[in-house]
């Protein structure tokens, strides 16, 4: 019995620990299902997070490729307006939907520093001219040209007055139709002779414009025109290039009996009459496959033709006349040759006007020329010095001589001829320092403080005159 009894105590207990031992594994078991259940939150809570940031991730990319999506989208459409054979170039502003540029733009320019000193006027620093120069391409065929100029000084709004000038040299639209034949429209310089063509500063060896350009040629010369140019023929032995334009009338009183052919040029100015002129230039290169004879030989023909109507003007002793319509007609012919280097520039013209053009309502021929020579060359002592820091700077000696018979219709004969020695500097191709000096020797038709303006000449005896010249002049 007390066996039985010592057994059943003995399972009464292990029954009572096996209930305990129960109940302890339930609650274990309650809490690890409850932290379970914890963890499976917080894993769907770290889950619906992580997607909220991709959400928000993809929705910020999405908005940023959108916004590049419509910028896109408008440089297509604009792209697509264009013809399929353009070679158009287009940017977008960062952040913007609009197109900054459409067309291929180029800017460049040049200006010219002097310093004169002559024996007929007081010495005069001058800003000579300052030169913005704008070309754009607008297609494959079309181009557009503008050249804004500054000379000496100019002020466009002031106190005071200048004897400068702000003006539109050139601005025109070319339309290209093949090599050979190109249209033009707009104001262009006059196709006659090379100066007036290739005027710069830094293209020439000497400060000054030769005379014949500046009494029979009026350079720089500019006028509002339509016409054509090409290069026909262009290979190793030859090349032909041409320029043929029409233009309003000459000015039909700007011709002077002394001072030459100097204020023919209208400039923008509104015509006179109902007449038209014309000019034209050829320009060869006959030698091209003779390199042994020269590494550049041109040779250019040219001729201006312009009507005009009679105008009321005064005659000689300053009585009222009427002078009668005409012609006016300038020629011109000018040589380029160069081999390495020593080289040669020289240019002629001839220029006539029927009766009535000028104020005596004679008519009046004018004639003049120049020839120039030039040598290139460096001292290698030189390259030691602040001068030769550079990868080809030069020396170029040039000498030219000038002469103009301004009216060879005149018994006081109104001529000049000029002698100018210069030396000049060049650090880099397009930047130059020129040292000239210059002797004059004056017909006895001319004479006057200051010959080179039309309002300051007059007859007189023989006189020379000498003077010296400075300039610094870069393009870019």
């Amino acid at each position: 019995m007390l066996h039985l009894i010592r057994h059943t105590t003995t399972l009464c207990l292990v029954a009572a620990a096996l209930s305990i031992v129960s109940h302890i594994y339930a609650a274990e078991s309650d809490t690890e299902a409850l932290r379970a259940e914890v963890r499976a939150m917080r894993e769907a809570y770290e889950s619906r997070i992580a997607t909220l940031e991709e959400k928000v991730k993809d929705l910020t990319t999405n908005g940023v490729q959108q916004e590049k999506s419509a910028d896109k989208r408008v440089t297509d459409a604009f792209a697509k307006s264009l013809p399929a054979e353009t070679g158009v170039s287009y940017q977008i502003a960062p952040g913007a939907n609009s197109v900054r540029s459409s067309t291929q733009v180029t800017l460049g320019g040049y200006t010219e520093f002097t310093y004169i000193d002559r024996s007929t006027r007081t010495p005069q620093f001058n800003q000579l001219k300052t030169v913005a120069e704008l070309s754009s391409r607008i297609n494959e065929k079309i181009n557009l040209y503008i050249e804004a100029e500054e000379e000496q000084g100019a002020v466009i709004a002031g106190p005071e007055a200048t004897q400068g000038e702000f003006e539109i040299e050139q601005a025109y639209i070319d339309y290209t139709i093949d090599k050979s034949l190109n249209f033009r429209a707009g104001t262009t310089l006059v196709p006659l002779g090379h100066y007036n063509l290739y005027h710069e500063g830094f293209l020439n060896n000497l400060v000054d414009r030769p005379l014949v350009d500046r009494r029979i040629i009026p350079t720089t010369w500019y006028e509002e025109s339509i016409g054509f140019y090409g290069t026909p023929i262009d290979n190793d032995t030859l090349g032909l290039t041409y320029e043929t334009y029409m233009y309003n009338p000459a000015a039909s009183d700007g011709v002077d009996p002394i001072a030459g052919f100097r204020g023919i040029h209208n400039e923008g100015k509104s015509p006179d009459s109902d007449q038209k002129a014309g000019a034209a230039r050829l320009q060869f290169e006959p030698a091209r496959s003779f390199k042994n004879v020269a590494d550049t030989f041109e040779v250019g023909l040219s001729t201006y033709v312009s009507g005009f109507s009679g105008f009321k003007g005064v005659n000689s002793d300053g009585d009222p006349v009427s002078f009668p319509s005409g012609r006016l007609f300038i020629s011109a012919a000018d040589v380029t040759w160069e081999k390495k280097n020593v080289g040669f520039r020289g240019e002629a013209a001839f220029a006539h006007t029927d009766a009535g053009e000028n104020s005596t309502g004679k008519a009046q021929s004018a004639y003049g020329f120049y020839a120039e020579g030039y040598y290139k060359f460096w001292p290698c002592f030189l390259n030691s010095s602040p001068f030769g820091k550079f990868k080809d700077p030069k020396l170029v000696a040039a000498i030219r001589y000038d002469y103009v018979d301004l009216n060879s219709q005149a018994p006081a004969t109104p001529s000049i001829s000029r002698i100018t020695a210069g030396i000049s500097y060049r650090p880099i191709p397009r930047t130059v320092f020129k040292f000239d000096y210059q002797y004059d020797t004056l017909g006895t038709g001319i004479v006057g403080q200051n010959y080179d303006e039309p309002q300051d000449l007059e007859t007189g005896l023989n006189k020379h005159n000498h003077a010296f010249l400075f300039s610094c002049t870069t393009g870019f």
